[in-house]
């Protein structure tokens, strides 16, 4: 394909940053993805989730087999009392791939960045060692300068270097300077941290099954363990005494997290360990607060913002990293249109706001359904006061699993995918993509049908109108 002379300077190298590159390059478009630290593959710990939005997405992008080779798939979701009993054993694994062919995967944070990195038709888009410095834009362009003292040059910089992001910093700054006020002080406290989480992964210890996940309700905090053949990653996420608001962000040592370890040794994770049986097999293990929110605002200028840099969820729920794909996918669609039919021209500033918005106008709705839906359940999950613990305690046990189940289904039928490349459609559910119709489906139209009828039967009276109300407000 011919390459079109606009260039896409993309800041950070994860997730995010390198499925950008993979969009870009699909699409014959000019980019540099600049990575802060010197390699591109970070052997941490930590797990990535991926829900049939995610795994779509991959497959299109060449990158799904070799994903669903590194773990197994998940089959069994346990709902936990503090003292391991269960309170639900749920069908929605199995129900996520009747309905939309593909299933929930748990992969390794260090090989699902391999197999996207090594996957990409080239890596010479890709630089390591990269830390931005200051950012500059202009009328007819941006330039990035990096910490070396080097220049990356370009049409638009995209911040996908997450939560703490540089790019977003020096946007508002920017922005402010040419006109007072772009960004409100309001705007740049979106970011509210009320939570902490102790990530980790641990050899499985006796009574582990694979591809079970586990949530332990506590109070004011909860357990989620994740399994794996020769990995289970575990996550407690306690509510803080304090809640803060950015530009205040709490930092943890490791010394912090073991301290803060000591707290749950002896609590249950299920009948048969506890979480001390997890700590002491650990092989990877992290504090870090829980940011959660959706800016109003993700572009001003040639400068726009992805993935965490946008919007962040806690991670319960794992739509965070399926969320930054999906924001990428759709910039590089609608990077892609505008510049299909003027490969021999740049965009202008005002072309490029025209895409800016057009991209930020069709992904906040759905992220913020995610937001709320995640985190509405973290304080579900950690009893966050009497109505949080009622509603785990009562209304859940007995809300009948397609409930639960449409819930996932309205996150996941609306999916991204690239619209410039060919999709053939493999794998099949009950439920169409959103995409593939510019109708809903009857079949999903049926399913909600189903869920509010089955509401009624499962519990008479003003139990029946809680449930409903609950599972339809909250996203």
């Amino acid at each position: 394909m011919k390459q079109s002379p606009f260039r896409v300077i993309v800041v950070g190298g994860s997730i995010s940053g390198l499925t950008m590159s993979h969009c870009l390059q699909q699409a014959g478009i000019d980019h540099v993805v600049l990575e802060r630290r010197s390699t591109i593959i970070q052997s941490n710990g930590a797990s990535i989730n991926l829900w049939p939005q995610g795994l779509r997405l991959m497959e299109q992008l060449g990158c799904l087999e070799a994903i669903e080779e590194t773990c197994a798939p998940m089959h069994a979701n346990y709902f936990r009392r503090p003292d391991g009993t269960p309170t639900i054993v749920s069908p929605l694994f199995k129900q996520i791939i009747e309905r939309h062919g593909y299933g929930f995967l748990v992969v390794d944070r260090e090989k699902l960045l391999r197999i996207i990195y090594e996957h990409l038709p080239s890596k010479s888009y890709i630089k390591g060692g990269c830390s931005v410095v200051r950012i500059e834009e202009h009328e007819n362009g941006v330039k990035v300068h990096l910490e070396d003292g080097s220049v990356e040059t370009g049409d638009i910089v995209i911040g996908a270097d997450g939560v703490n992001s540089v790019v977003r910093k020096a946007m508002w700054t920017i922005a402010n300077d040419r006109c007072p006020g772009t960004f409100s002080q309001k705007e740049q406290q979106t970011l509210n941290t009320a939570y902490k989480c102790l990530f980790g992964t641990s050899t499985p210890p006796a009574g582990s099954v694979p591809g079970e996940m586990i949530l332990t309700h506590n109070h004011g905090f909860s357990f989620l363990t994740l399994t794996q053949p020769t990995r289970v990653y575990f996550f407690v996420f306690i509510k803080l005494p304090k809640a803060m608001r950015w530009p205040d962000r709490a930092k943890y040592t490791s010394q912090d997290a073991e301290l803060e370890s000591v707290k749950y040794m002896n609590c249950r994770i299920n009948e048969i360990f506890t979480f001390g049986d997890l700590w002491e097999n650990k092989l990877w293990f992290y504090l870090s607060p829980l940011e959660e929110g959706v800016f109003e605002q993700w572009h001003w200028g040639r400068i726009a913002l992805a993935g965490d840099a946008a919007h962040k969820v806690t991670p319960n729920l794992a739509f965070g990293a399926n969320s930054a794909m999906e924001s990428v996918a759709a910039l590089s669609n609608g990077l892609n249109r505008a510049l299909e039919n003027q490969l021999d021209s740049k965009l202008s500033r005002k072309q490029i706001s025209m895409v800016f918005q057009d991209y930020q106008r069709k992904r906040i709705g759905r992220v913020t359904k995610a937001y709320n839906f995640t985190g509405g359940f973290t304080r579900i999950s950690a009893w966050d006061g009497p109505l949080n613990r009622f509603i785990a305690s009562w209304i859940l046990p007995v809300t009948a699993h397609d409930v639960i189940a449409d819930k996932f289904t309205r996150l996941i039928r609306g999916g991204v995918k690239l619209t410039y490349v060919p999709y053939k459609e493999t794998r099949s559910g009950s439920v169409r993509w959103d995409d593939e119709s510019e109708e809903y489906p009857s079949a999903a139209v049926k399913l909600t049908s189903v869920s509010v009828v089955s509401i009624l039967v499962s519990c008479l009276g003003i139990g029946a109108l809680v449930r409903w109300l609950f599972w339809n407000l909250m996203t």
